[in-house]
């Protein structure tokens, strides 16, 4: 990023959300699942007791020692805070109490529950064989938040009976807590758990498989589920979660052999137990009970019951679980009995498979766990955010404050799959000023706000999906504010404070964009560089209705010498922001601008503030705020009369507002500036240019309106290097001449493309003007496109433009009036309150009546909603009973067809003998564009606001006029007696009519911008530094 900005950090969101699970970042849990044992199931089944010491068994596979211990005898306290997080997977049906009536099932009212257990059906040589085991034990769990747990997804089937659905299966499922053996008191094992430590599944929240059962072994045997309440910490009932009932955390590096690893684990059911001696053997070895690409194997003392367990690394960190393991090994008598794998001891396990177990590693599903390191609380200590995404469409967060667990917080938000794909958990900012670093969820039309400490709120989001960010301080209040980016460049600004962005955000645009980063500006030029002079130029902005603030910002504002993107001499010049209100879209409301600002007092390189604060001047007759931006370059104090500046300097900047930013009959220049990159030709000795992420490519936006016919483009100074084939010299434009293009960044390939709303391309350009130095060359062309029926944003490309090309364009023209043009696809704001005619027919329009329409007086109210409505079939319309049609008598070819009213039943017969509807219908339609016009100009005049004097926008018929002549087309005639002009004529009022009614006017009218003309500077074959650094 570039030095010196305005801390105004970007990046594309869908990066970040990789970035948050590559190397910077913790790395996705590796849910390991070690399912056990070929049999249908690792686990004991969860559908009955385990009465027999054969029911689904197996030999206890040893590798090196017997490492298994009881939990009381971990010998590192911080092994068994670890432990606590683990719990015992059961069927709830099987649960049974002996005494202290507690309820069946247990409830979260405390008591003491006094669990029926079974023997372990271990062989008495075995250790831990006298301990007892809980009956109808299924799986090992794990949690990874307060209410949630992780397990292996067929922990949720039965051996016998068949699969229900994963709801139906979760509601028999729940989890034990704190299954220990106590010492002495209870060896083997404590039958007395309260009911505050048993958990039922709530709901099934993600999983691997599409439905069970389903082949173990595989990266798709894992589920996440929900519990009834969250756990609760080591004393009293319920309660918040306390250090006793830390949820694991996913390990920050891939998944590699190791050793000395942990696994804690409920084998067959009993009391919990500690192997701390685990070995990862290898990643992505096939064996005979799974694996391959996203699993590992796992060489662990393991039983049936295993299924589920965490393997973590010895600092806790959870690598996976337990999900496949070896096949089905039994021992003399029929009981369990520990052997060993070939040459590691006796007995040895029988068979030749492998006796390793499967893991499952969860970077298999990568957009499920988004684990993000970072100091959330600014103290210099590392902390992490952990977020799920469930298939129930919401985000879960657990917070790690300085490497302790914080908390959990659910934001309830709607999420999509493709929204979790382009998540950035990296925090923006820190927008409340509370000292701890804030994030942002953006989800579906609302979004998440929220920090480290779990305090936030829903805000509601303005319409559009969010691809990039951007934050800074866009208003300079101290807070730090959120830009949120499509995929097309238009973004919002939510503005931070006290209880952080929660406010709607507003819209914000900028020319020729809003993004400071991008290496696109406009400029203005002193007269001796080798360019078409443009020392003004001015903008208009506009906020929506209903906005209470407007904020106004140019980037690299200043002109200092040696500054990053401006280049030449700022001696005794300087560059002047004026902003002015504008009620009407045209003209400045006072003779003095409301704010100047002068370049000095703008930052290099970063966004500088030309306003920030309430909407001032009046509002327009739509309701919108207008203003006028004047920038230009003088030698004289700002806001004195302006001296020409006759130094050699360009100063490039850019403009964006909450709000639109356009420009409109006017002419400007814009530049590309980048250090390096493909369209980069060095920078010039002046100055110090940063590295963008310029493209190559400025996008422009012209709002074509209902009414618009044809615009005509037109550039100058594009500085093609080989210009105009000869065949075509002088047929673009009076003042198109071959003329080579000398600048700094003159190219071959430069072209433009107009391309209509869907993106087709109309037009393309492959050789604009050459050079215009504004002295002795004036190379400027022309072309037309045609763009009438087709209203929208119009986009003007431009392409492959190097860096130091000043290139210099106009407005297009569509008549005297012209085009409205953005820097990011748009509709204009109008400056005018009329509205169409469907709010017309709904409207009491009584007071304004009569009016004479077409040489008819409208002098009621149903007379006016018959004409509004096209219901009158005397004039062209039709009704439930009658209609208008153009009626040729027969056998009276070649006379003039008259307008005819018939009943509704005898349409289809006059239809079918050669009458026709069509043009009764315009007529109709003519007569309802005209009332509803001439009703905005009476309701619009009362309102202040002189809409007759307006012209159609893009077009030179003012308001007055196109009534006028609408008016004298329907007096006296109908449209059956219409020749082809005069239909023709018809069709364009109509369109007129339609554009005025939907407030597309305009208040300024200029004349097609006059031509450079000839300046009494010096040559450029006189400056042949300025030659070679030409613009």
């Amino acid at each position: 990023m570039a030095q010196g900005r305005d801390r105004w950090r970007t990046a594309f969101v869908s990066r970040l959300a990789r970035a948050s699970q590559g190397g910077a970042r913790r790395a996705a849990i590796a849910l390991l699942a070690l399912l056990a044992f070929v049999a249908p199931t690792a686990c004991s089944s969860p559908d009955g007791p385990m009465e027999s010491p054969r029911s689904n068994t197996a030999s206890e596979v040893i590798w090196g020692n017997a490492n298994l211990k009881n939990f009381e005898n971990a010998s590192s306290l911080a092994h068994q805070e670890f432990g606590t997080a683990v719990g015992l997977m059961a069927n709830r049906s099987h649960l049974n109490s002996t005494a202290f009536n507690c309820p069946v099932p247990p409830t979260a009212t405390d008591c003491t529950w006094i669990l029926s257990t079974t023997p372990s059906g271990l062989c008495a040589s075995e250790l831990f064989s006298s301990e007892r085991v809980l009956p109808a034990a299924a799986c090992t769990a794990f949690m990874i938040g307060p209410d949630r747990f992780a397990t292996a997804a067929h922990c949720m089937t039965d051996d016998v009976a068949p699969w229900n659905g994963w709801n139906q299966e979760c509601a028999q499922r729940s989890v034990v807590m704190r299954w220990r053996t106590s010492g002495s008191s209870f060896p083997d094992g404590n039958p007395n758990i309260f009911s505050r430590h048993i958990y039922f599944c709530d709901a099934v929240l993600d999983h691997g498989p599409v439905a069970l059962p389903t082949p173990t072994g595989l990266p798709s045997d894992w589920v996440v589920f929900r519990v009834d309440r969250p756990v609760s910490g080591g004393t009293g009932t319920g309660g918040p979660l306390t250090a006793a009932r830390e949820p694991l955390f996913p390990a920050s590096a891939p998944v590699a052999p190791s050793q000395n690893n942990l696994v804690w684990t409920h084998n067959l059911g009993l009391p919990l137990k500690l192997d701390n001696q685990v070995n990862i053997a290898s990643v992505g070895q096939v064996l005979v009970n799974g694996g391959g690409p996203g699993t590992f194997t796992v060489e662990a003392d393991l039983l049936p019951g295993s299924s589920g367990a965490p393997v973590l690394t010895p600092s806790g960190a959870a690598l996976g679980m337990v999900i496949s393991g070896p096949k089905e090994v039994l021992g003399p008598g029929g009981c369990t009995q520990d052997c060993f794998p070939t040459g590691q001891g006796a007995p040895t396990c029988p068979g030749s498979g492998d006796h390793r177990s499967v893991g499952l590693d969860l970077r298999q599903l990568p957009r499920k766990w988004l684990p993000v390191a970072y100091d959330y609380d600014l103290d210099g200590i590392r902390d992490d955010f952990l977020a799920f995404f469930e298939d129930q469409g919401t985000l879960w967060i657990n917070t790690y404050i300085d490497g302790a667990f914080f908390g959990s917080f659910d934001t309830l938000l709607p999420v999509s799959q493709q929204q979790a794909d382009k998540f950035s958990f990296v925090p923006l900012g820190d927008f409340d000023n509370d000292g701890v670093e804030d994030f942002v969820v953006v989800a579906g039309a609302q979004a998440m706000f929220f920090d480290v400490t779990l305090g936030g709120s829903v805000f509601p989001l303005l319409v559009g999906t969010y691809v990039e960010y951007s934050t800074g301080d866009a208003d300079k209040d101290g807070f730090i504010d959120l830009e949120l980016i499509r995929e097309d460049g238009t973004r919002d600004l939510y503005f931070g404070g006290a209880n952080g962005p929660v406010n709607k955000g507003v819209p914000l645009s900028g020319f020729p964009s809003a993004d400071g980063d991008d290496g696109r500006f406009v400029t203005v030029t002193g007269q001796p560089f080798a360019t078409a002079p443009n020392q003004r130029t001015r903008f208009l902005i506009g906020v929506p209705a209903g906005q209470s603030a407007v904020t106004v910002q140019v980037f690299d504002g200043d002109q200092t010498l040696g500054s990053l993107y401006d280049t030449g001499n700022n001696a005794g010049t300087r560059t002047c922001y004026e902003l002015y209100s504008s009620k009407d879209k045209a003209t400045p409301e006072t003779l003095l601008p409301a704010t100047v600002v002068e370049d000095a007092a703008l930052p290099d390189a970063s966004w500088g503030k030309i306003y920030a604060g309430p909407v001032f001047g009046t509002a327009s007759g739509s309701g919108a705020h207008f203003y006028i931006l004047d920038v230009y370059l003088t030698q004289a104090a700002c806001g004195q009369p302006v001296i020409p500046v006759t130094a050699g300097l360009t100063n490039s900047f850019k403009v964006r507002a909450t709000g639109q930013v356009s420009t409109i009959a006017n002419d400007f220049a814009f530049i590309a500036r980048d250090l390096a990159g493909p369209f980069a030709v060095g920078p010039l000795a002046d100055t110090a240019m940063l590295d963008t992420n310029y493209d190559g490519v400025f996008r422009f936006f012209v709002d074509v309106g209902t009414a618009s016919v044809s615009m005509t483009l037109r550039d100058a100074d594009a500085d093609i290097l080989v210009d105009d084939d000869p065949a075509v010299v002088g047929q673009r434009g009076p003042l198109d001449v071959k003329s080579n293009g000398v600048a700094t960044g003159a190219s071959a390939d430069l072209r433009y493309d107009v391309r209509n709303p869907s993106g087709a391309a109309v037009l393309t350009n492959t050789n604009p003007s050459g050079n215009n130095d504004g002295v002795t060359v004036f190379d400027e062309e022309q072309l037309k496109v045609t763009v009438q029926g087709v209203p929208g944003a119009w986009e003007w490309r431009w392409q492959n433009l190097r860096v130091q090309n000043n290139v210099r364009i106009w407005a297009p023209v569509g008549s005297p009036v012209t085009y409205e043009v953005f820097g990011q696809p748009t509709r204009r704001l109008s400056p005018s309150g009329a509205v169409p005619v469907d709010q017309w027919i709904s409207a009491d329009v009584s007071s304004f009546l009569p009016i004479t329409v077409g040489g008819m007086s409208v002098t009621s109210a149903s007379g006016a909603t018959a004409m509004l409505t096209g219901t009158a079939p005397e004039l062209g319309g039709a009704n439930g009973s009658h209609a208008a049609v153009c009626h040729l008598p027969p056998g009276k070819q070649g006379t003039k067809a008259k307008l005819l009213v018939v009943g509704a039943p005898a349409l289809p017969a006059h239809l079918a003998h050669g009458d026709t509807i069509d043009p009764a219908r315009v007529m109709a339609d003519l007569y309802a564009e005209l009332l509803a016009a001439k009703l905005n100009v009476i309701a619009r005049a009362a309102a202040g606001e002189d809409l007759a004097g307006a012209f159609v926008y893009t077009r030179d018929s003012s308001v007055a006029d196109v009534l006028a002549g609408a008016g004298t087309l329907l007096v006296g005639q109908h449209a059956c007696t219409w020749n082809v002009a005069e239909s023709a004529h018809a069709a364009d009022l109509l369109a007129l009519l339609r554009a005025i009614n939907a407030a597309e006017v305009t208040f300024f009218k200029t004349t097609a911008p006059a031509a450079p003309a000839a300046t009494g500077k010096q040559s450029s074959k006189l400056q042949p530094t300025q030659q070679l650094l030409g613009l």
